[in-house]
């Protein structure tokens, strides 16, 4: 009963002031005018993007519900950037089996400005060429100019911690921890990184086609430093498969110890001559080598 009080008496204020009446209209027909703005910007946009996708599998319809919530979330978004994000959403939605996204994963999207969608690309940018960073990255790490904002990410649920034993690294293949302390002490797994969330992970795979333009030499120092800080560690070696390389066997071996003036020139040696592995990552490792930590079984 009081509210339909209170509202009683807003519609007397607006009839009784006409001037305040048409101040009003006009500010929810800016708001509107503006929405709209927004919603055919971003639609044309992602006709643009759509347009660029290669030819694929028979496109599925889209979600007459998704088309309504992609609506309604993008309507009060006029920042470029952001704005971007939801274009190539809605461009990927039919090439997805459900024609949409799920909602749960349009919830996290709609919890993103503009600098929080910046960070969200930036941590696409690491993971696609450099791989998961270290949970001893700094919190506002910025390989590439943008701090990536590590915990922001987190808490929002972006990205969260993990323990691994192995995992796959970018345009290098798959690194395994391999235990190096006495018997008595049980398997500790330090390879402990940041990874997608379920969500993020949806929303990313739908948005983010194709590779970043990324400075190469940034991406190089960017996997210096990660590396090392997944290698650094006393206790345990580090074995890797080289991407696409098939049987039990590792081709590298990196060891908390040195091996050695001449295990180093050998192990140079060998690694110089394996011109299947990736530029960058011959660079990283050459320092291993160096130092008579890396062996080297290809």
């Amino acid at each position: 009963m009081k509210n339909l009080e209170q509202i009683s008496k807003v519609e007397f204020l607006l009839s009784s002031d006409p001037v305040l009446a048409e101040a009003m209209k006009a500010r929810l027909v800016s708001t509107e005018m503006r929405r709209q703005s927004n919603i055919h910007n971003a639609s044309r946009q992602a006709v643009k993007i759509a347009n660029n996708f290669p030819d694929g599998p028979k496109p599925q319809e889209l979600d007459e519900d998704f088309v309504q919530e992609w609506v309604e979330g993008v309507k009060d978004i006029s920042n470029e950037d952001v704005q971007n994000i939801w274009s190539r959403l809605l461009a990927a939605a039919p090439t997805m089996p459900n024609g949409r996204i799920s909602r749960p994963a349009l919830e996290l999207l709609k919890q993103m400005d503009q600098p929080t969608a910046l960070c969200f690309k930036e941590f696409a940018k690491i993971w696609s060429s450099v791989g998961f960073p270290s949970i001893k990255a700094p919190p506002n790490w910025a390989p590439f100019g943008v701090p990536v904002r590590l915990k922001l990410l987190m808490e929002i649920g972006v990205i969260e911690r993990q323990l691994f034993s192995s995992f796959t690294i970018p345009h290098l293949g798959v690194i395994t921890q391999i235990d190096e302390r006495p018997r008595k002490f049980q398997m500790l797994n330090t390879l402990d990184i940041y990874v997608w969330g379920q969500r993020a992970m949806e929303l990313g795979g739908a948005i983010f086609k194709g590779s970043f333009d990324i400075d190469e030499e940034a991406v190089h120092r960017a996997r210096v430093e990660n590396f090392s800080w997944l290698v650094d560690e006393g206790y345990w070696s580090l074995g890797i498969k080289r991407q696409g390389t098939s049987g039990e066997f590792f081709d590298y071996m990196i060891s908390p110890n040195n091996g050695g003036v001449e295990h180093s020139v050998e192990q140079v040696f060998r690694l110089e001559k394996d011109n299947l592995l990736d530029s960058s990552w011959r660079q990283v490792l050459r320092k291993y080598a160096d130092d008579g930590r890396l062996t080297v079984f290809v």
